[in-house]
C-alpha cells in the first residue's frame, strides 16, 4: 500500500505513474492556493481539518479511505498533520510519502517501530475536547 499526502506528492507520483492507493490533498502548498488536479479514484471522500489539528472526522476518514484502497480524501482545511494517522492506521509495510518543504520527498514504511514513535509523538502534542 501506497499513501500519498499532500498536493505536490499526490501530483508528481501521478504525473511520474507511480501507483498511490490513497491521496490526500487541500489544493495548497506553501499555503498557497494551486490548481486542482484530476485524481482517478473509486471513491472519494471530503473532510474538513483546520490547520494545525487532527480532527477525530479526518482519522475516521483516513481509516475508512485505506480500506477502500483506491481513494482520494480532498481536505478542507491542512492535511499536514494527517500524515501521522495515515502511519498508525496503515498496514505494516505501507508506504507513506510526504512532502518536506523546499528539502524533497519523505518516505515512511508503516511498521510497529514506526508507529510507536508516532504514538510517542501525539501523546505530547495537546488535545481538545470538543463539544459535539
Amino acid at each position: 500500500m501506497v499513501v500519498a499526502v499532500g498536493d505536490v506528492v499526490s501530483r508528481e507520483t501521478l504525473v511520474a505513474g507511480i501507483p498511490v492507493d490513497v491521496r490526500i490533498v487541500d489544493m495548497m502548498t506553501l499555503r498557497r492556493s494551486i490548481d486542482s488536479t484530476n485524481y482517478p479514484s473509486r471513491r472519494v471522500f471530503k473532510v474538513k481539518n483546520p490547520a494545525g489539528v487532527i480532527a477525530m472526522e479526518a482519522w475516521n476518514v483516513i481509516k475508512e479511505a485505506l480500506r477502500a484502497k483506491d481513494a482520494v480524501v480532498w481536505v478542507d482545511g491542512e492535511e499536514d498533520l494527517l500524515t501521522l494517522p495515515c502511519v498508525l492506521e496503515s498496514p505494516d509495510g505501507a508506504i507513506v510519502l510526504y512532502g518536506q518543504p523546499r528539502e524533497g520527498l519523505v518516505v515512511v514504511r508503516s511498521s510497529r517501530e514506526k508507529k510507536r514513535e508516532v504514538r510517542a509523538l501525539l501523546d505530547r502534542m495537546a488535545r481538545e475536547e470538543v463539544a459535539g
